[in-house]
């Protein structure tokens, strides 16, 4: 609706506001260095234990499954699942899937049609003394699993995927894992399990860090909002308005002064270094608070101080479960269930 010139004049101004922002964003943002912490070291890349196409395989031939499973009349690569005397429509390829989200549904890690399947079908046999194979697992505090068998030299080894299990179960069986070569497949397992669980410590500590340093930030913009707000009203207030009469200065005091309050905005500065939060005079935010009606700025703040008392919560909740611990832990204490078959 602007005529030529004053577009053009609302270009320039538009401009010259985002270049001072990025100028006060390259001097004073948020340190997202401090909140990230030292940085996690990545992981072993490890092969997929049990590919979906490994899946499908195993449960379409199985002889327990298998006679459930019928192919799609009309989708290549579906199937029929007689289950609980109805034919679900399912499949195991996720684009298959995709391409029909309303008719298929997935049968993949999660699923709850997956897990009731699986449910039915007997474990195998084991021994009691001594086999080819041995299967070690964990339940606290997720489960995990790892199986075990000779190597050629008759030493305990990982087998890692179904595949290289199938070929295991498929080949001239090796030496059996005798009763004393259990001690040391539980020491594998449990240095193996110890390990994974040391990496999931590692980035649950590095995200409460990264959780309490966005609190502190949100809580510092909000401080600084109130102390815009204070600053609005003094600009707005007239010859013959109640209260005390603040001083108009963009400084760290305008921020401190809040303090005054009492709850919560003294917890907040006691728990959040504004040092290096500036009120100023041309930030958009204030100009805008500025030229608002005063019942407009005193709803601001409400709305302002119960928000902040709302994050203060969540900050000191969030530290006193970093100083207590958040449950570091172990399986060095717990005897793994093996089972030899």
């Amino acid at each position: 609706m602007a005529t030529a010139d004053q577009r053009e004049a609302l270009i320039r101004e538009h401009v010259e506001e985002i270049n001072r922002l990025v100028k006060q964003g390259e001097s004073s943002g948020i340190g997202l260095d401090s909140i990230s912490g030292d940085a996690v070291e990545a992981p072993a890349v490890l092969p997929v234990s049990v590919t979906l196409t490994d899946l499908e395989r195993t449960i379409v031939q199985s002889k327990a499954l298998g006679s459930r499973f019928r192919p799609h009349p009309t989708i290549s690569g579906a199937y029929l699942l007689d289950w609980n005397g109805q034919d679900q429509e399912v499949t195991f390829n996720p684009a298959l899937f995709d391409e029909h989200p309303n008719t298929l549904t997935l049968l993949s890690f999660g699923s709850n049609l997956l897990a009731e399947l699986l449910e039915t079908v007997e474990p195998p046999a084991t021994s009691d003394t001594d086999g080819w194979l041995a299967r070690c697992g964990v339940e606290s505090p997720v489960p995990v699993v790892g199986y075990y068998g000779p190597d050629e030299e008759d030493q305990p080894e990982a087998i890692p995927t179904l595949a290289s299990l199938r070929k295991r179960l498929d080949a001239e069986p090796l030496a059996r894992l005798t009763t004393e070569q259990m001690d040391q497949v539980r020491g594998r397992f449990i240095e193996s399990v110890e390990r994974l669980r040391a990496q999931d410590h590692l980035v649950a500590d590095q995200n409460h860090k990264a959780h309490i340093g966005s609190l502190k930030e949100a809580i510092r913009q909000l401080l600084l909002l109130a102390a815009y707000v204070e600053l609005a009203q003094t600009a707005n207030r007239g010859l013959f308005d109640e209260g005390e009469a603040l001083p108009l200065d963009f400084s760290e005091e305008a921020i401190r002064r809040l303090k005054r309050h009492k709850i919560p905005f003294a917890g907040a500065l006691k728990l959040v270094d504004v040092s290096d939060v500036r009120p100023r005079s041309d930030d958009p935010k204030y100009i805008r608070l500025r030229d608002s009606y005063p019942d407009v700025l005193v709803r601001r703040f409400e709305a302002t101080k119960i928000k902040l008392g709302d994050l203060l919560g969540q900050l000191v909740q969030s530290q006193n479960t970093e100083k207590g611990g958040r449950g570091k832990d172990t399986v060095a204490g717990q005897t793994p269930l093996i089972e030899v078959y």
